[in-house]
């Protein structure tokens, strides 16, 4: 069993949550994703590893309500568990493989997310950033309330957009 530590909500419907699964957390880089299963007759549903912590040993995902399957785990909080976490699954992300920094530091890197798509930037952001390389990201939302991930700010320049510009925000990386 893997125990949910941490569970919060980012936006209607999406949920972000820290699951304590030590081995997953020691072997995972930015790019990978895992696969879950609430229970014995729960579906089994891919997701982004979002983020981690080697100390701590959790990782984190980021889960929309889209099925039941979905449902299902949106209805878990801290102190349950999932009853499957598989991973690391998937090749890191290209930009975040130590062998690759001196090519990698002579790109210009910019990242477009919307939704969702912002859950598997953060990590490659995160990781550019503690290996000294800048990177710039572009997020789109329909509406800001549907925006997550806004401290990615700290890493990167980062420009914000909704479909009815109720919010443009750039910033620069500290």
């Amino acid at each position: 069993m893997y125990p949910i530590v941490r569970k919060e909500t980012l936006a209607d419907n999406i949920i972000l949550m820290d699951i304590k699964a030590p081995r997953v957390a020691n072997e995972c880089l930015p790019g990978q994703f895992i696969i879950a299963k609430t229970d014995e007759v729960g579906e089994r549903i891919p997701l982004t590893i979002c983020d981690y912590d080697r100390e701590k040993e959790t990782v984190t995902i980021v889960v929309q309500t889209i099925g039941a399957g979905t449902e299902r785990m949106m209805a878990l909080n801290e102190g349950d568990a999932l009853e499957d976490f598989v991973g690391p699954l998937g090749c890191p992300s290209e930009l975040c493989e130590e062998e690759n920094l001196e090519e990698t530091r002579k790109k210009k890197i910019v990242f477009i997310a919307g939704g969702l798509g912002t859950a598997p930037v953060y990590p490659q952001v995160k990781w550019l950033h503690e290996h000294g390389i800048d990177a710039d990201v572009i997020m789109g939302s329909r509406t800001k309330d549907l925006l997550f991930y806004m401290d990615m700010y700290m890493y990167v320049r980062m420009t914000v957009l909704t479909d009815f510009t109720e919010m443009a925000v750039s910033s620069y990386r500290h």
